[in-house]
């Protein structure tokens, strides 16, 4: 099975670094799939032809491949000042093999 862990990140659009306002974390969540394939699936569907640049993990054994991160412009209406607000997310998606583990074998 593969997890694959979404942290979603925004930020104002027009603001630049140093304006007060850089990106925040604005959900994490975990979505599990029978196998890889269904999980590419599932990410070309949600985030469809948007920038995707590859992540990477350095570990023990070298720098892997381990996910992507998607980025994109999107809005909302802001019912207070009547106007729509833009911003820039860029979503980090991890890649994780889930396997089942018999809890009598491990010491």
């Amino acid at each position: 099975m593969i997890q694959l862990s979404i942290t979603r990140t925004c930020k104002r659009a027009g603001r630049g670094t140093g304006d007060g306002e850089d990106y925040r974390v604005f959900s994490q969540d975990l979505k599990t799939f029978g196998g890889l394939q269904s999980a590419k699936e599932w990410l070309k569907d949600t985030y469809g032809a948007c920038k995707r640049v590859r992540m990477f993990e350095d570990t023990q054994a070298g720098t892997i491949h381990c996910g992507y991160v998607y980025q994109f412009k999107s809005e909302e209406w802001n019912g207070n000042t009547g106007k729509r607000e833009w911003f820039f997310q860029h979503h980090w998606v991890t890649f994780s093999e889930l396997k089942d583990m018999d809890l009598d074998k491990v010491s």
